[in-house]
């Protein structure tokens, strides 16, 4: 299917009712399990699986994710959203996503899910799409809140009803063929389209054994985040894994410091301010010299809580000198490239902030495991 299988979708647009007060002020999937937001956790199993381009759909406080994620280049995708203003369901969210989403055949997850499944299964799947098959859903045994189960599994064949009966991951394969009956912009569940696409044995499924948390309510997130806590890396080599400042979102960082550089010293900037341009050039060498800092090997520190801690100063050092630079930034109030340098500031601001905090609590997060170690 080649370069259509790059698109996946994310479902983020639920208000998480049960999961209140947690998410009076903060979308569900941005809330944190084991030092990173719920969302992440997809985003990075699927750019792992090779899924490059991401769409996700969002409804109760959805300015927010789209600040913390941004277009996803952090990540080593490409992020766009599916604005839906009121939760339109999953089949409505899906039907108003379809033209995001340049594919056939692409898989979708719930953003309120946690599980160890490999997504590149789901790949696979897509890419041995048999004509007929119009889904492929992932179940797991029944939890302890849901215990009749959702649909029944024979083979590799799902229907609505027979035995043995399992839950709905959140995680399945679609054609869009599935949705073609549905108008975007309108509320719709997803459950009536399968059961008549079962009905016609159209749908396949698998049933996973292994770690899959409905994380519904504040008990489910706080049991995931200590679960997850509890498995975060602590020998030597892991952490000095995790305090490694690189890829995508280090490489993104280091180009938009590169152009916000050459606009302070060669663009067409002024101010009424006397010495305000020259003082603009010296705050944002400054804060190179701390990213630089931020991205340092770390391996000639002896022991990985040392380790953790420098990550954590390196982090904190360099807000402080974006804020400086920033402010220096504010005396700059005409010139031919004032526009251009401040919308390159607005994303500087946006990826160096959303990285850092993910990382930040990353760090904080294996600290504390260290510390639960000790005697």
């Amino acid at each position: 299917m080649g370069s259509e299988m790059a698109s996946a979708m994310i479902l983020a647009a639920g208000r998480g009712e049960r999961m209140r007060p947690l998410t009076d002020h903060t979308p569900k999937p941005l809330l944190l399990a084991g030092g990173k937001p719920l969302i992440v956790w997809h985003i990075e199993k699927l750019a792992a699986a090779g899924y490059d381009r991401l769409v996700i759909n969002h409804a109760h406080l959805g300015a927010q994710l789209e600040s913390h994620l941004g277009d996803g280049s952090r990540y080593g995708v490409q992020i766009a959203y599916s604005r839906e203003g009121e939760a339109l369901e999953t089949a409505g969210g899906i039907a108003t996503a379809l033209p995001l989403l340049d594919a056939e055949v692409f898989p979708v997850v719930n953003g309120d899910v946690y599980s160890d499944y490999d997504y590149a299964a789901l790949r696979r799947q897509a890419q041995a799409w048999p004509s007929q098959r119009r889904a492929h859903l992932v179940l797991v045994d029944n939890p302890a809140h849901h215990p009749q189960g959702d649909f029944a599994l024979q083979q590799d064949q799902v229907t609505a009803d027979g035995a043995p009966r399992f839950t709905f991951a959140g995680l399945g394969v679609y054609h869009r063929a599935l949705f073609a009956g549905t108008r975007a912009g309108v509320k719709a569940p997803l459950a009536p389209l399968l059961k008549s696409a079962m009905a016609e044995g159209c749908v396949s499924g698998e049933h996973y054994r292994g770690l899959w948390v409905d994380v519904g309510t504040p008990e489910r997130l706080r049991e995931l985040d200590a679960l997850l806590r509890g498995r975060l890396a602590k020998t030597s080599a892991d952490i000095a894994q995790a305090v490694e400042v690189a890829g995508a979102w280090a490489l993104g960082l280091r180009a938009q410091w590169l152009r916000l550089m050459e606009l302070a010293v060669l663009g067409e900037l002024k101010s009424s301010r006397l010495g305000a341009a020259g003082k603009l050039r010296k705050r944002w060498l400054e804060l190179g010299e701390r990213l630089a800092s931020l991205c340092a090997d770390r391996a000639w520190i002896p022991r990985p809580r040392e380790q953790l801690k420098n990550a954590l100063a390196s982090a904190l050092n360099l807000k402080d000198a974006l804020l400086l630079a920033e402010q220096s930034a504010q005396a700059i109030d005409g010139g031919a490239d004032r526009a251009a340098f401040e919308a390159a500031l607005i994303a500087f601001h946006r990826d160096l902030l959303g990285g850092l905090a993910e990382r930040e609590n990353l760090w904080a997060a294996l600290l504390d495991a260290l510390a639960e170690e000790q005697p």
